[in-house]
């Protein structure tokens, strides 16, 4: 796990040490993020969820349950996250979303 500090407090990413096997159904891998998604964690965010994805099965799965703010930037990772995905033929599930944790950039 990394700490990153954004300008409004510190961020974790959980890169693929971290990346968990889910269980039942499908063969898939599990993305849990923390904290801020933006753009000052964007890149390790991807490169993290990248990861996830080769050692995915069939199904990555991205839990943004402990997400408390994505922005814009945030949201276009997770569009790429599910382009390459499916560029290899896996699915992607973004699963526990807050509304409340959906902004704009400040």
């Amino acid at each position: 796990m990394i700490r990153r500090r954004s300008r409004r407090k510190t961020v974790n990413v959980r890169f693929e040490s971290d990346c968990m096997d889910a269980h039942p159904g499908p063969p898939s891998a599990v993305v849990p993020l923390v904290g801020e998604v933006d753009i000052a964690v964007a890149d390790a965010v991807l490169d993290s969820a990248m990861a996830c994805l080769r050692r995915a099965g069939e199904l990555l799965v991205i839990d943004l349950a402990e997400v408390t703010f994505i922005d814009s930037v945030g949201l276009g990772v997770l569009i790429r996250i599910r382009n390459a995905a499916l560029a290899e033929g896996k699915g992607v599930i973004a699963m526990n979303a807050r509304p409340s944790s959906v902004g704009c950039s400040r």
